[in-house]
């Protein structure tokens, strides 16, 4: 009797399919259709779509299947379509693996969601390396244990919703320098919400700012900056991010009371939330779930002509 071991039969059928293996040939000849082995062979795949069905499925089979185009995924679907017309399966084998793909996608979004978190605001915290660790090692379970079986670690899903609130203004200049300042020594800490510390917008204007100048004031702020640094508290990386929270709660109702003003809100109100012009526009999209929907022409405006208003000013005098 031929003996077909387990991995010879999932790798014709599904790691590597092609139409010239011998499985093939007992599945579709109709030399062998009438044949014992022909029947085994479907049995036993069956049994492999049961098992399937159960959530025994790893991440690089789904990877596997995701990669399937042309002339293999053909063969896939012929081959399972078979088993499953063979074996009484109203299913399509696109189901069973569409579930596994949609589990490990949800699973891998939170994995990104809690490095981003974690990378972003925590890179100073006392336990970073054991969250680090814990990342590293629930990845790694994708690779050898069933998909549906793997469960987020209780300290990771802590970060979570945490990560869900703060992730989506990461990148955000305005809200990064805002966070910094709120949190580096008191001593040094300014805020954008305090208005006797902001230049009028006519300052700016006149202002004539040389490159002497901005390099000095950028080699001041690097040596301030490392300060800082050193005065730091290490804290654990729950507190940070708590922390960030009740601060992004701050900073919207900064936001919202510049929107409530309206277009009466003065100008060098918008410009002291973009400490980073150049990329003031790409903040407004970052922030546009805080704002109110109507200021956001202004915002754009503001941030547009103050952007260019060195060189309109050149044009215009």
């Amino acid at each position: 009797m031929i003996e077909i071991k387990n991995t010879e039969l999932i790798n014709d059928t599904f790691n590597q399919p092609s139409r010239d293996t011998f499985i093939y040939a007992i599945l579709f000849d109709e030399s062998f259709s009438l044949l014992s082995i022909h029947n085994t062979i479907i049995d036993r795949l069956s049994q492999q779509w049961t098992k399937w069905e159960q959530g025994n499925i790893l991440a690089s089979d789904v990877r596997t299947w995701e990669k399937f185009s042309g002339e293999k995924k053909a063969i896939v679907h012929k081959i399972w379509s078979l088993v499953a017309q063979k074996s009484g399966r109203q299913d399509d084998i696109d189901i069973v693996f569409d579930s596994s793909r949609k589990a490990l996608k949800n699973k891998l979004e939170t994995n990104d969601k809690v490095i981003t978190c974690l990378n972003t605001y925590c890179r100073e915290a006392i336990d970073k390396q054991k969250y680090d660790d814990l990342v590293k090692n629930w990845h790694e379970l994708f690779e050898l244990e069933n998909i549906h079986s793997i469960d987020i670690p209780s300290d990771l899903s802590n970060i979570v919703p945490l990560a869900e609130q703060l992730n989506p203004y990461a990148t955000a200049s305005a809200w990064r320098t805002y966070l910094n300042q709120q949190t580096r020594p008191k001593s040094n800490n300014r805020s954008v919400g305090r208005r006797s510390l902001k230049e009028p917008i006519e300052r700016h204007l006149s202002e004539e700012i040389d490159d002497d100048t901005r390099s000095q004031e950028h080699v001041l702020s690097a040596d301030k900056s490392e300060k800082t640094t050193n005065e730091t508290v290490k804290i654990e990386c729950i507190s940070i991010l708590e922390q960030a929270v009740k601060t992004l709660q701050d900073f919207e109702q900064i936001l919202k009371l510049i929107c409530d003003s309206g277009r009466q809100v003065p100008i060098d109100d918008i410009l002291c939330l973009f400490p980073d012009i150049d990329h003031a526009e790409n903040d407004i999209k970052l922030l546009i779930p805080l704002l109110n929907q109507d200021i956001l022409p202004l915002f754009f405006s503001v941030a547009s002509f103050w952007k260019d208003h060195i060189r309109i000013r050149y044009i215009c005098t």
